[in-house]
């Protein structure tokens, strides 16, 4: 409550704090990037930041706290908005015991970054994207390949993710390679070079607990397939505003079974009656589902079994 009263000056003292492990600065707004600069690497021993509506901060203040604090493991920065790939690829390379790191809003950072975090700690178990416009397929796929542990992945309003960021479903047709000559003479509209491949897992994401897909309206029914297979244990899923999705994706989310509790399925319209009845019969212990703005025959209900 007393963030707004935090001026530099104050702040300063804490540079004697050198066994610090965790602090937390949400709104304080009247701290500026030059004192957290000076600051944060004087507390070598922190393991958990909080900078959330520190507005003023920037990459400068990453850098040096990422130069001195080798054994960082959660970090938050929602809101940050001046810091970019710079200071996130600072953290990458010398916090490679991150296992919280927050991004909301962070709307400059790239693929270059997310990349980074996904190869360069391993332990990661929770990222959040949500609103990084600029976060594309290339380094969410990534984050499946690498980061075997994720437990918490929150990618609302990445509104460049289509299916390719997802893993393939296991009943799509795997890539065919024709056998003879090239024809030297292509379609006039050949397929893009940089298109990605479908994205095959060997192994399973027994940790993922919560999946957070709000508004990214390019996915379809194909990729909730295939997160499905490979992550069964989701507890909290949400895909509202995944306005391509119908009843074949509810039925993909019935494989979930006893272990889904929530979901949101808000403006999601193509689904209707059949798919919920059948949901309702098979994730038996729902808690909370949201389907907002959806219209249902008269009678329709949720089956006492739920």
């Amino acid at each position: 409550y007393l963030g707004q009263e935090l001026t530099d000056a104050l702040f300063s003292r804490l540079a004697q704090c050198v066994r610090l492990e965790r602090l937390t600065l949400i709104n304080c707004t009247s701290l500026t990037d030059g004192a957290l600069a000076r600051v944060l690497p004087c507390c070598p021993n922190l393991v958990a930041l909080d900078l959330t509506g520190v507005g003023e901060t920037t990459d400068r203040a990453i850098v040096a706290l990422a130069s001195s604090t080798s054994r960082l493991q959660g970090i938050n920065l929602s809101g940050c908005k001046k810091v970019t790939d710079q200071g996130i690829l600072a953290l990458a390379a010398n916090c490679p015991l991150l296992r919280r790191v927050k991004l909301s809003s962070v709307e400059q950072i790239t693929d270059e970054a997310v990349s980074a975090l996904a190869k360069s700690c391993p332990l990661l178990l929770e990222i959040d994207l949500n609103n990084c416009k600029k976060v594309t397929d290339v380094s969410v796929r990534d984050l499946w390949i690498f980061s075997t542990n994720m437990r918490e992945m929150r990618l609302s309003h990445c509104v460049e993710l289509t299916d390719a960021a997802f893993p393939a479903s296991p009943k799509s047709d795997p890539i065919v390679v024709p056998h003879g000559p090239i024809n030297p003479f292509p379609a006039s509209t050949p397929a893009p070079a940089d298109r990605l491949p479908p994205l095959r897992l060997t192994r399973q994401f027994e940790h993922l607990r919560m999946l957070d897909l709000t508004a990214c309206a390019s996915i379809s029914d194909e990729a909730i397939e295939g997160i499905v297979a490979v992550a069964p244990k989701i507890r909290n899923l949400v895909l509202a505003k995944c306005t391509q999705l119908t009843d074949s994706a509810v039925e993909s989310i019935c494989v979930l079974g006893k272990h889904l509790h929530y979901l949101h399925l808000g403006h999601a319209g193509s689904i209707t009656d059949r798919s919920i009845h059948t949901l309702a019969r098979s994730c038996t212990r729902l808690r909370y589902i949201d389907l907002a703005s959806k219209y249902f025959s008269r009678g329709s209900y949720l089956p006492i079994s739920c």
